[in-house]
């Protein structure tokens, strides 16, 4: 049963959400809270005070279910894509639903004021923050992790072929270096200084093997 349910503490506080089948949601509700309460943080935290014996649960509106209407009219079998149209429909409906009682009735368990579209969790536009500790614990993991040669693969394959603007290639030529460089003419003697490493990259041939002879010599 598709439309949009409200979830009710004893204070009066109070959740709006919407589903294109409203029994499932309350089950994965009830289920979630417990088990991965960061999925819908303010009502989570609020249920898991509180104790599920404190809630009430009610439908506001029951919308169509688009896919059930059609068979009910046409009794034949509906497409793949005639299904992921339906199913569509239907969610579309039920959000536009619960977005309206949002703005109505601006409920203090919803983590935010707009829709989670597609029923994504409900983090709010800032997400959660994490403790100090988590972020810790999170570095700590991260530290020395190798990528095995197929994923390196996929790494490179990912980055191949791609242009990018010259806006963005002069931004990243002046985020490089930054330490004073400079080449010097084997024949005359003469130098010429360079800001940035990616700068000392684009110069002309003779230019470019000076300096490797420079640095083979060890001027540098």
């Amino acid at each position: 049963m598709p439309g949009v349910y409200c979830i009710v503490g004893n204070d009066e506080q109070f959740y709006i959400g919407s589903s294109r089948s409203i029994g499932m949601r309350l089950r994965n509700h009830y289920y979630h809270s417990s088990i991965a309460p960061n999925r819908h943080p303010v009502l989570y935290n609020y249920i898991n005070n509180y104790g599920w014996s404190s809630i009430k649960v009610g439908v506001l509106i029951v919308s169509i279910n688009h896919l059930h209407r059609y068979l009910e009219l046409h009794r034949i079998n509906p497409s793949m894509t005639d299904l992921k149209l339906l199913d569509t429909l239907t969610m579309y409906e039920s959000l536009c639903l619960e977005q309206y009682f949002l703005d109505k009735f601006q409920p203090g368990l919803n983590s935010q004021e707009l829709v989670a579209k597609g029923g994504l969790p409900n983090k709010g536009p800032l997400g959660i923050p994490w403790s100090q500790s988590k972020r810790d614990a999170h570095s700590l993991s991260t530290r020395g992790r190798q990528f095995n040669a197929s994923h390196i693969e996929r790494l490179s394959d990912a980055q191949k072929g791609k242009r990018l603007s010259q806006e963005t290639r002069d931004k990243m030529s002046g985020s490089h270096g930054g330490a004073k460089i400079y080449s010097v003419n084997v024949t005359t003697g003469d130098k010429t200084f360079f800001d940035t490493k990616s700068i000392r990259l684009r110069m002309d041939s003779p230019y470019r093997v000076n300096l490797l002879l420079v640095l083979n010599m060890g001027y540098l």
